[in-house]
């Protein structure tokens, strides 16, 4: 008796309740709106703007043809012709001449450190020598070389004095130029060119070629 009660109140109770609907679908959250606090704008994502599409730009040469018109040929080329030189008189043959022959001194005359200096023999120039009052100078030729004939200069100005195979030399004035020659028995003829100053060479020797001495 007592089940059939409370299965009666049972059956009561659920007649009461509404159906419930089972759903898959996930229940919307609830929103509560309180009514002291204001209600605050959904901030929205700001908008971008689209990317600009940089392009390469290509290397632009540009050829701009030359007309004809403006290229002017070139004109022929004429054959260099001298101007005509005037004719030299005797004096200045021989003084050319003479200027043109002379041999200074050079580094490869002082074999690497002394006070003789070497000229190498050769017919027909004439050799440069530094003479000084303050001292002599002396012109030592080489070996088989026999003075024939001696300096010929002014005594006045230059006093030589010689030996079979060498000369010393000393001017009396302080400055001047002065031309002379040397003549060996073996026919050999040394040329000079003296020039006066301040500074003197003291030894003066010669070198003969081989084949020149065999002469």
């Amino acid at each position: 008796m007592n089940r059939i009660l409370v299965l009666g109140s049972l059956l009561l109770l659920s007649s009461c309740r509404p159906l419930m609907v089972m759903s898959d679908a996930p229940p919307e959250p609830s929103v509560v709106i309180h009514p002291d606090v204001p209600s605050m704008p959904v901030a929205s994502q700001p908008s971008l703007a689209p990317l600009a599409v940089i392009q390469p730009v290509p290397d632009i040469v540009e050829i701009v043809p030359t007309p004809a018109a403006y290229v002017s040929p070139l004109p022929p080329s004429k054959p260099f012709v001298a101007p005509p030189r005037p004719a030299s008189s005797p004096l200045q043959l021989v003084q050319e001449g003479q200027q043109g022959a002379q041999i200074r001194p050079g580094d490869v005359g002082y074999r690497q450190v002394g006070t003789m200096h070497y000229y190498a023999y050769a017919e027909g120039r004439a050799y440069v020598v530094y003479l000084s009052p303050r001292m002599a100078t002396g012109l030592l030729f080489p070996e088989g070389d026999v003075i024939k004939k001696g300096l010929f200069l002014p005594k006045e100005d230059l006093k030589a004095e010689e030996l079979p195979d060498a000369i010393t030399i000393k001017p009396e004035v302080e400055k001047g130029e002065y031309d002379a020659f040397v003549l060996m028995h073996n026919g050999r003829v040394y040329t000079f060119h003296f020039i006066v100053g301040k500074q003197a060479m003291l030894t003066v020797s010669f070198d003969v070629p081989v084949l020149e001495a065999q002469r």
